[in-house]
């Protein structure tokens, strides 16, 4: 899932979205990246720059989707994971959570973080605690990048997780989860200072954008090298996720009923979850 619905509020009035790096668009570089790391499925939220996001995005797979937040709404963060979160489909593993404005984050990362996910599943504890001995890896259920001691983005979320994600409020992420979280959330190395990279400000853009001065990291797929996917917008008209669809107790969005718990951590951080807001 590619998050790209905000407003950039604080890139001098640039669409970010749409600034070339490598003579790419940063958030055509995100998506790519996803695809090159074997997502099958991509999500991408927007909001009230959609129509640039996906001329952006034109040519690639049908694979990607985008899925639009309720027109008028205020934008937060929170209220792009759960429309986000709403549009999966069923039967998930996992999902990998990007940032629509870190274009340099290699795919390589992406299939970093997979890997390890997996090798956790394989260790049987993702989705029962029903072992013993087990060390506090073998519990990992979150799986963040770090970069020379640094935590960065994107993250991926065991499914079980999902309902805590969507649970939140305000313009907060779900790192505000890692504390009580604990031992499920496993660090993993990289060697990729792209997971500490975002262009927030025209500095940054100044920095790493315009065609050319950063050299593509992953494989680039030009408009036209798939036929052109159909982008079918999920409609949430305004007031379809009014604060307090998905309080902290219920923990319920459409869709995540039926997911497996995590081993020792929905309990113990559903209390500390806070309402949605938007204000």
């Amino acid at each position: 899932m590619v998050l790209a619905a905000g407003l950039g509020r604080r890139a001098g009035g640039v669409n970010k979205l749409a600034v070339p790096v490598g003579g790419r668009p940063v958030v055509r570089r995100v998506v790519e990246s996803a695809l090159e790391a074997g997502s099958g499925v991509v999500r991408v939220v927007v909001g009230a720059r959609a129509a640039a996001v996906r001329a952006a995005l034109a040519g690639l797979p049908a694979a990607v989707a985008l899925v639009e937040t309720p027109a008028g709404a205020l934008p937060a963060l929170s209220l792009s994971l759960r429309v986000g979160l709403a549009a999966l489909p069923q039967g998930l593993d996992a999902v990998l959570i990007c940032l629509g404005d870190m274009p340099l984050v290699r795919a390589d990362t992406l299939t970093r973080l997979i890997a390890a996910f997996a090798a956790a599943r394989g260790a049987g504890n993702v989705r029962d605690n029903s072992g013993s001995g087990e060390t506090a890896d073998s519990f990992a259920t979150v799986f963040v990048p770090v970069h020379q001691g640094r935590r960065g983005n994107p993250v991926l979320w065991a499914a079980c997780h999902l309902p805590l994600l969507a649970a939140l409020g305000g313009d907060r992420g779900g790192g505000q989860l890692f504390q009580s979280l604990g031992p499920a959330v496993r660090e993993v190395p990289v060697d990729d200072p792209g997971v500490v990279i975002d262009l927030d400000t025209p500095a940054d853009i100044a920095r790493h954008g315009g065609p050319g001065e950063i050299p593509a990291t992953t494989a680039s797929f030009p408009t036209g090298s798939f036929p052109t996917g159909s982008f079918p917008a999920a409609s949430f008209p305004a007031g379809s996720f009014p604060a307090g669809s998905f309080p902290a107790g219920a923990l319920q969005p459409p869709g995540m009923r039926d997911l497996p718990s995590c081993p020792d951590t929905i309990e113990r951080v559903s209390t500390e979850v806070e309402s949605p807001h938007e204000g």
